[in-house]
């Protein structure tokens, strides 16, 4: 069972690693679409909005890894109660 949690911490850590590397594109090109309005092309709405739509997948994608992880630690803390090692 420890081996299980460890491979689906590494699995969690790969995930949040990516969403992060995700996010922070997305982040760059909303700065780069905002830019566009400096240079009078103003860029369509929608580029935006699509951009905060895949942020906030991206957050629900965050919140149920760290929901995994508490739960994961939980039961780590419960084999630990019952056998002493980890």
């Amino acid at each position: 069972m420890p081996t299980r949690l460890r491979n689906r911490t590494d699995s969690r850590y790969a995930a949040g690693k990516h969403i992060f590397d995700e996010a922070c594109f997305l982040m760059n090109t909303a700065q780069a679409i905002m830019g566009m309005s400096y240079t009078h092309r103003f860029p369509p709405a929608t580029l935006l909005e699509g951009i905060e739509a895949r942020m906030q997948v991206l957050v629900g994608e965050m919140v149920d890894l760290r929901c995994e992880e508490v739960h994961n630690s939980r039961i780590l803390s419960s084999i630990w109660d019952q056998t002493g090692k980890y």
